[in-house]
């Protein structure tokens, strides 16, 4: 299962860390730098986002979200995966050519795996 591709990906968490939920310890990136990011690395090239929506901050949560997610889906190089199995979507972010990091703790695992492997990973300042 451990096949390189060579896709850009990226994981963004949303949902209950939009809300500051009191157990989320960290933000998602901010929508203005990661559009800034794309824009500007990678204007001609396809990114995958993977994110999972964690709803358990109440209708509000979702709602931000949601808004999150739509402006993501107005960059014309970005294809949204807001579903399905985290265990192959964790294979396909550590095999990629090039993962752009995320905040919380599995993109943490990510960046961690894709670093023994010597994989590239880029960081948004």
């Amino acid at each position: 299962m451990l096949k390189k591709n060579n896709n850009i990906t990226m994981h963004i968490r949303l949902g209950d860390v939009l809300c500051n939920n009191k157990w989320a310890h960290k933000q998602p990136l901010s929508l203005d730098k990661i559009i800034t990011f794309i824009k500007t690395k990678f204007k001609n090239e396809q990114i995958h986002i993977y994110t999972f929506l964690h709803f358990g901050g109440g209708p509000n949560c979702r709602k931000k979200s949601l808004e999150y997610i739509n402006e993501l889906k107005k960059l014309r190089n970005a294809s949204l995966h807001t579903a399905g199995n985290a265990d192959e979507n964790f294979l396909e972010m550590i095999n990629s050519k090039i993962h752009i990091a995320g905040t919380g703790g599995y993109s943490d695992l990510i960046n961690m795996t894709r670093k023994k492997m010597n994989l590239e990973t880029l960081y948004i300042p």
